[in-house]
């Protein structure tokens, strides 16, 4: 009779044992991520926050949006432009050709630098209209491009492309970019002292010839830098590539 609580005791035992055995159930799958908005799928395609790939100048007060304005543009393309270009100077300079494709990126900041819209220009064929796209601070595709000058009722609802073209077709001539580097104060190109050379502003005068469509003396800006770094021996590791092909092309401007 007294084996009783003892056997009893062994197999409470061996329960608790059997049970300490036993894995723990595992945690819960994490849920599933989110898919990618419309424009960090277009970012990915072209990563134009890379620094070494892409340059990049602001605007202090844009006449497009009357707000900060950052503009994008890849260095192999403005090179390529470059170095394809037809000769000539001034009002007799050919248009710089960017190839077909080749991407422009402007996003309005406010204030505190916050992407307020992200605009895109892709370069058309050879004498061919651009096209536009538009995505909004949530990363989503928009239609409506709000302005300064909309009446008080808005803007027309899914004006795009069309007041993107009206610009970039028109005949008017924007500050800051035709004046640069002589821009007015209150619309101040924000960019590397080193890309402001009134020689080759003038000498290319891509305000006034528009090739691709664009305002901004890119190719100015960018060989400027170019020349500079290689005249006082500090062109970067990535750059050099780009120098080496412009210096071919421009032997008298870069060296």
């Amino acid at each position: 009779m007294r084996t009783l609580p003892l056997l009893a005791g062994f197999g409470l035992a061996a329960v608790l044992a059997a049970c300490a055995l036993e894995p723990p159930a595992p945690p819960p799958p994490p849920p599933p991520a989110p898919p990618p908005t419309a424009l960090e799928a277009f970012r990915r395609a072209h990563p134009y926050d890379d620094a070494k790939r892409w340059f990049s100048l602001e605007v202090t007060r844009s006449v497009v949006t009357e707000t900060r304005r950052r503009i994008r543009f890849e260095k192999e393309a403005v090179t390529a432009a470059l170095a394809g270009h037809g000769g000539g100077g001034g009002f007799n300079a050919a248009p710089m050709r960017y190839a077909p494709g080749t991407v422009f990126v402007a996003e309005s900041l406010d204030a505190a630098g916050k992407v307020l819209d992200t605009e895109v220009l892709v370069v058309g064929p050879p004498d061919g209209r651009p096209s536009f796209l538009l995505f909004g601070p949530d990363g989503a595709p928009r239609e409506t491009f709000p302005q300064p000058n909309d009446p008080p009722s808005g803007p027309r609802k899914g004006n795009v492309p069309a007041v993107c073209l009206g610009c970039h077709e028109g005949t008017s001539y924007f500050d800051p970019m035709m004046s640069f580097p002589a821009e007015p104060l209150a619309r101040r190109v924000v960019v590397d002292p080193r890309c402001r050379d009134e020689v080759l502003a003038g000498h290319f005068l891509e305000g006034y010839h528009r090739g691709g469509r664009l305002f901004g003396p890119y190719g100015a800006m960018w060989l400027a830098k170019i020349r500079s770094d290689a005249r006082s021996g500090a062109v970067l590791e990535e750059d050099r590539p780009y120098y080496e092909r412009l210096k071919e092309r421009f032997p008298d401007l870069v060296e």
